[in-house]
């Protein structure tokens, strides 16, 4: 910024300017990673509701990430807040696309009701164990890291993978259910 022909430079103005910024690029980086998830699960289920269903889902661990950090009256750095929203929209949406793919190979042969029984059996295993690595691996690290930042983006990634595990386990098979007449596999005529 010139100040009457000065310029400042440091720490103070580098934070200033970024929170000049920080709008926009979230908001940019929220629809660039939205985006490539969702054309790559479109692709991969021939569906376009299935992935606009998970990244809601996974957008919504973000935002519950985020309340969650300001309910604990932690401050959130810029940059460990577009580091998580990358990590946790790449990183947890996994989970969420191997309950969808069991709900949907079990939905070919069974009600839905036994399908959702069928997902959970065939995913819980391996949605936890992926899970708490990320969790419990993130959060000691975050625990005992000296760094601020980089403390803060590890505590902030276990928090935000445990809301992510959370809302797979409890609210994906409800939304697999309500929109299932859209979401099953399509017989072949």
């Amino acid at each position: 910024e010139n100040l009457s022909g000065s310029y400042l430079i440091g720490t103070s103005e580098m934070v200033y300017e970024l929170q000049q910024d920080f709008g926009d690029q979230l908001t940019l980086i929220t629809l660039l990673s939205a985006a490539a998830i969702f054309i790559v699960v479109a692709v991969t289920f021939r569906n376009l509701l299935i992935p606009l269903l998970l990244v809601l889902l996974v957008q919504c661990g973000v935002f519950i990430t985020v309340c969650v950090i300001g309910l604990q009256g932690y401050s959130m750095y810029y940059l460990a807040f577009l580091m998580v929203q990358c990590i946790l929209m790449g990183a947890t949406i996994d989970y969420a696309i191997l309950f969808t793919n069991y709900y949907r190979s079990a939905r070919e042969t069974l009600d839905k009701k036994q399908s959702l029984a069928a997902a959970y059996d065939s995913s819980m295993h391996t949605v936890l164990t992926s899970g708490m690595i990320m969790i419990v691996a993130t959060g000691v690290i975050g625990f005992f890291f000296s760094d601020p930042a980089i403390a803060q983006i590890c505590r902030t990634i276990s928090i935000g993978a445990l809301s992510v595990v959370l809302l797979v386990l409890f609210v994906l098979p409800c939304m697999l259910g309500l929109f299932d007449r859209f979401i099953k596999k399509k017989k072949p005529l």
